[in-house]
């Protein structure tokens, strides 16, 4: 995997997940920097952390800041599947989920 190729992950991590590596790619390489800077416990660090790492297929901070070299919120991005609501199809009545890009300026 090269850098920037993050973007068929972006459905499987959730919102929390997203800001940490967010962190990561902000600097914080520490457990501690990272659960300062979105004021959750170290612990809870690590689990995100472990989960993002088995979603995306890395095994460390530095793998994971490369393949995420370039993401940001700020740039469109595919919404998180926490975001995700089920939706009726107001067509065909089904409940499929419907996923879109959301673009942030």
């Amino acid at each position: 995997m090269g850098a920037g190729e993050y973007y068929k992950f972006i459905q499987q991590l959730t919102k929390r997940e997203l800001e940490v590596i967010e962190a990561v790619l902000a600097g914080s390489l520490r457990y501690k920097s990272i659960a300062s800077s979105l004021n959750i416990s170290v612990n809870t660090v690590k689990t995100h952390l472990r989960k993002i790492y088995l979603t995306v297929g890395v095994n460390n901070v530095e793998a994971l800041a490369a393949l995420f070299h370039g993401y940001s919120r700020n740039k469109a991005e595919i919404t998180p599947k926490s975001s995700l609501k089920k939706a009726k199809s107001p067509q065909m009545g089904d409940k499929k989920q419907h996923f879109f890009c959301r673009y942030v300026l």
